[in-house]
Parts: C-alpha cells; structure tokens; sequence
C-alpha cells in the first residue's frame, strides 16, 4: 500500500507491465490525482495498461433523478459522497467515460477500450482499460 497523494510508488521507471486501480481515484482529492498519474506514467512500461475502475458520476446522477423511496435516495447519496468512517472513505470527486479520457489524455495515454461490466458493482461504474504510449 502507498498513499500516492504523498509518496513515490515503490517500482522503478518504466518497469510495471501492468496497473489496475479499482475504485481509487475518486478518493483523491482533485490536485492530487496529477500526482497519481503522474506516477502510474513513470513507473508504467511503454506500451503498459492502465485500467481504471471508477463509480459514474453521470450514472449516480441519473439514479438520483430516479430515486422515489427515502432508502433509495439515501442510497444513492452513499455511492456519491461514501460512508465517511475515515479521512479516506471520501469521495472527492466525479468521473464520467468522457471527462477522465480526457484527462488521460493530457497525460498521453491511448484509451483501447471502455466497459461498464469488467468488474460488476451495485453501483453505476465503469472501467477505462488504457495504454501508456
């Protein structure tokens, strides 16, 4: 475990085939995902996978709009901000499939592909499977 919003991953440039994040980076505030990025980029082998599993914003949004029940709503207002039990069981942040490849963009990663059912949640995700180029 690393906490990427103060540390270097442990692994040297270009070295890591492959990174999988899932359900991390909302949990970062909002100036410190460059940081983590950053960091994936560097330790990343050209040609290395990224993929990224993420709650969709977009997704709880809609289910927001929908909800009728008092336990519906509350439920949906859980996946948004999360349980709270920590300083880390935050969500600092919304991501949708197009706001973060645009985003990885910045950084020179090539998205290959975008799923919703890659790793199956109660809640609306998705995951992002990129290549460091």
């Amino acid at each position: 475990i690393c906490d990427v919003e103060k540390e270097k991953l442990p692994f040297k440039d270009n070295s890591v085939d492959e990174i999988l994040t899932v359900d991390l980076i909302n949990h970062l505030k909002f100036q410190d995902f460059p940081r983590a990025i950053k960091e994936w980029k560097r330790v990343l082998k050209t040609g290395g996978i990224l993929i990224i599993d993420i709650d969709d914003i977009v997704g709880h949004a809609k289910a927001l709009i929908k909800a009728k029940t008092k336990e519906e709503f509350e439920w949906v207002l859980l996946t948004i901000y999360c349980h709270g039990r920590d300083k880390y069981d935050f969500h600092h942040w919304g991501f949708s499939p197009t706001y973060l490849n645009q985003l990885l963009k910045e950084y020179n990663f090539k998205c290959i592909w975008i799923k919703r059912n890659y790793i199956k949640h109660a809640y609306p995700s998705f995951q992002i499977k990129y290549e460091n180029k």
